[in-house]
């Protein structure tokens, strides 16, 4: 009897101890409000399906699509490199093996582990800002895809900025706007920028175009672009004018284009001053979208119209751009792996329906340079 007692003993003993380990609490965390993320997830626009969750409150973590794979971003502050993907298997070629794996356009060293055609693992630390990273995936068929990949985010990173989800202004009987709700650093920051986000989608929705779609959002010079593609006529579902607002990655705030300076302290409105006296012909962006003759008719025309301006008249012109409001002039920045690209677009003539495209573009070797395009 006293044998099996002391049986009864250990068994609940056993239940009880099985029930508080199933009572611990999961450290995962799902997340729907981005605030709560404990470290930036730089994202990209066109990231679908995006899931978030909390690790003990430290690791920050997204599991995403993009193209046709499946990925999983995790961030973590950190004083030093430190691994936090989760991933414990063997790979084929270790970090180790890829010493010479490179980004085009990216100071951070990366560290990838992967096998062939199958799992790949980066993991890498922004040593500015004291955060760790890891991006995985189990299917890297081309492991050139998967850096493609890794250096978007790395842009993002150097910009402070990741994109967090999508939501759309509804006004009745008009068509939906859609407008993205991004992460910076600092959230401050994030919330000036998203409530100008919200108030110039609110603009656009106002006009009530009959189709309007979030384009991207491109980041250089300290300042990022939010674009829409609009359409403005029905009866014309071929032409398009690309509607944008610039902040500050920084505050959040708006900013004109007299207030973002490239690499060498100059205001960007007086490059393109500069190069516009030399010759306006090496700012107007030929339109590819139209047919030969009508592209060579609106170039030719855009021409014309910048060079019957005065110098005070395009000076006028051009300072006004990145004003909240869109129907007069806006610009854009954006940078590759060889230049940066400063795109205005105007909405000036009163004898064109269209928008009229300058574009000045910055090398990274020589930030004077001008390019006609």
């Amino acid at each position: 009897m006293k044998k099996l007692l002391a049986l009864l003993l250990i068994l609940l003993m056993a239940v009880s101890l099985s029930s508080v380990a199933y009572a611990l609490p999961n450290p995962v965390k799902e997340v729907t409000d981005y605030s709560e993320l404990p470290a930036l997830l730089p994202l990209l626009s066109d990231t679908v399906n995006v899931r978030y969750s909390s690790i003990s409150d430290e690791i920050a973590c997204a599991d995403f699509e993009y193209y046709d794979g499946a990925y999983t971003l995790r961030a973590k502050a950190s004083p030093a490199l430190e691994d936090i993907s989760g991933v414990y298997i063997t790979f084929e070629n270790s970090a180790e093996d890829n010493d010479d794996f490179e980004l085009r356009n990216s100071d951070y060293k990366i560290y990838v582990s992967n096998n062939n055609g199958a799992e790949a693992l980066a993991i890498w630390y922004d040593e500015a800002n004291a955060i760790s990273y890891s991006l995985y995936t189990e299917k890297a068929e081309e492991l050139e895809e998967f850096s493609y990949l890794l250096e978007y985010l790395c842009d993002n990173m150097n910009s402070g900025f990741g994109i967090l989800a999508m939501n759309a202004i509804e006004t009745e009987g008009a068509v939906p706007v859609p407008y993205p709700v991004i992460m910076l650093r600092d959230t401050a920051a994030s919330n000036e920028a998203n409530e100008n986000i919200k108030s110039f989608a609110e603009n656009i929705a106002a006009i009530d175009y009959p189709s309007c779609e979030y384009y991207t959002t491109a980041g250089a010079f300290g300042a990022l672009s939010a674009m829409w593609k609009v359409v403005p006529a029905a009866d014309y579902p071929n032409d398009f004018i690309i509607c944008e607002m610039t902040f500050s990655a920084s505050t959040g705030e708006v900013l004109t284009l007299d207030e973002i300076n490239n690499d060498n302290g100059i205001p960007l409105s007086e490059a393109f001053i500069k190069a516009f006296k030399e010759n306006p012909a090496s700012l107007v962006v030929y339109n590819y979208a139209l047919d030969a003759k009508e592209a060579d008719e609106a170039y030719n025309a855009d021409i014309a119209y910048l060079k019957s301006l005065s110098e005070e008249e395009f000076t006028r012109l051009v300072t006004s751009a990145g004003a909240a409001g869109f129907t007069d002039a806006h610009f854009a920045v954006a940078m590759n792996s060889e230049s940066s690209i400063v795109e205005l677009t105007i909405n000036a003539r009163d004898d064109f329906e269209g928008a009229l495209i300058l574009r000045l573009t910055y090398y990274i070797d020589d930030i004077a340079g001008v390019d006609g395009e």
